[in-house]
């Protein structure tokens, strides 16, 4: 009986993931927007899915959600901005624990935050230069997740600090791999972007 129940739970879980995947289908009859990118991901857009539907089925899952920001130097200004409209559109409802890495600790501002929500600050060395930051960044995450987030943190987001939430980001965002769209690239055509084209380059 109860292999036949886990058995059910689980049908019914996948049904209704798959509901919730199957609403997403409706991105491919929006032609104002890119909804698929060439090598043929999804572009979810506001209106493309159902929002009480996926966070239901996220939210039962128990999930925690890591959040990493660096606000180094002048960038710090940014910061309260980025917490405040976090709490008004960020994984509302989710467990989320903030990570901020900084060089100036003592400006943290104060901001609320909701019950299940966690702002850590840890201390970073300041840098004149943003490549400097840029590229430290990354095995500062790595660092961060081998040593607390594997055992504690189901999905990851490396975030920028000089950016505002305008709207709801939620359980529509959650997968293996995610990004954003660059508001400057995402109507060109990929001929168009900024890689790396030297034939010397391992990049």
């Amino acid at each position: 009986m109860a292999v036949l129940h886990t058995k059910a739970v689980t049908v019914i879980l996948s049904v209704t993931v798959l509901l919730g995947l199957l609403y997403l289908s409706q991105y491919y009859s929006r032609t104002d927007v890119v909804t698929v990118t060439p090598w043929l991901a999804p572009v979810v857009w506001e209106g493309t899915f159902n929002p009480f539907l996926l966070d239901s089925i996220y939210k039962r899952k128990n999930i925690t959600i890591a959040a990493t920001v660096f606000a180094v130097g002048k960038y710090i200004m940014f910061l309260k901005d980025f917490l405040q409209t976090s709490e008004e559109h960020f994984f509302v409802g989710f467990r989320v624990d903030f990570y901020v890495f900084t060089d100036r600790p003592n400006e943290v501002p104060k901001v609320n935050m909701a019950a299940g929500r966690m702002l850590t600050v840890r201390s970073v060395p300041s840098s004149n230069r943003w490549q400097e930051i840029s590229a430290r960044r990354m095995e500062i995450i790595q660092n961060l997740i081998e040593k607390k987030l594997q055992n504690r943190a189901d999905y990851i987001f490396c975030l920028d600090v000089d950016s505002k939430f305008h709207g709801r980001w939620g359980a529509e965002s959650l997968g293996g791999l995610v990004a954003v769209i660059h508001p400057g690239y995402y109507r060109d055509d990929r001929s168009r972007f900024p890689y790396e084209r030297s034939p010397a380059s391992n990049a």
